[in-house]
């Protein structure tokens, strides 16, 4: 094959995505979840359609060299979560498309949690996010809920519970956003 056209370069697997007219300018933005390597972690990646070429940057040792680096919309890394770690899963994988709402003017984003070795313990994480990217915040499903809290209950995991606010905020506290060349906090 031959490469025709611009290619952006990726630290990880681009798993799903979707085109949508985020901010109303008339251009459409490419809106992907994906796996980073250099974070093992998931992220939010946006792109405008017309500005796709070059590399997306990641952690030290996975940036690709002798390209250029691509002109981001946004990009949020989505650390794993401690259910994550206690079955120790490399991350928490992107497990469908962003689903646009169009009348609320978010979208949302799933990652699969959990045990991915038994079945019975895989979970999934919703993430809802705004058009302009102001606002980011956890949805705790019922299912989520209940296989963290009872790991919590059995000692593996430590407190807050699940569906509190102090979670929902302990996991916005390690969303990271790209700016300036420099990954910082989502919610300084």
């Amino acid at each position: 094959g031959k490469i025709i056209g611009n290619i952006l370069w990726h630290p990880g697997l681009i798993s799903y995505g979707t085109i949508y007219d985020l901010d109303g300018d008339g251009k459409n933005e490419i809106i992907t979840v994906c796996v980073v390597n250099g974070f093992e972690a998931s992220s939010l990646l946006i792109v405008e359609e017309d500005k796709i070429n070059g590399y997306v940057p990641s952690a030290e040792g996975y940036n690709f060299l002798d390209l250029p680096e691509a002109n981001i919309k946004s990009y949020v890394i989505f650390p794993k979560t401690d259910l994550s770690t206690l079955f120790n899963n490399r991350y928490s994988m992107p497990n469908s498309i962003p689903y646009i709402h169009t009348a609320l003017k978010v979208f949302n984003i799933t990652f699969q949690d959990g045990g991915s070795q038994d079945l019975s313990l895989n979970v999934s994480m919703q993430y809802e996010v705004s058009f302009n990217l102001s606002e980011i915040n956890p949805i705790i499903s019922d299912r989520f809920r209940t296989i963290r809290d009872k790991q919590i209950k059995s000692g593996k995991l430590n407190l807050p519970l699940s569906d509190t606010n102090e979670y929902r905020n302990l996991l916005k506290s390690k969303l990271l956003i790209l700016k300036n060349g420099k990954f910082v906090h989502f919610y300084p």
